[in-house]
């Protein structure tokens, strides 16, 4: 298992996508932050960001997911 940090404190989701459902897109807010948060990075907070050469992949629509273990 990893981590990956972000330049935003308020993700919102993720989801694998590209053509080979190995890119993952993560949203963020800019909602619920303090004047400081949003002073501080105001053209980061409320992107996308596009996370790549993860070494995972999602699955394909119609797959059910099973669990993990």
């Amino acid at each position: 298992m990893g981590q990956i940090d972000l330049p935003t404190p308020n993700i919102t989701s993720v989801a694998f996508g590209g053509p080979n459902l190995d890119v993952l897109y993560v949203t963020s807010a800019q909602t619920n932050l303090s004047e400081v948060e949003l002073l501080d990075k105001p053209r980061i907070l409320g992107s996308i960001f596009k996370v790549m050469n993860l070494g995972v992949k999602g699955l394909s629509p119609g797959i059910a997911y099973v669990g993990c273990g």
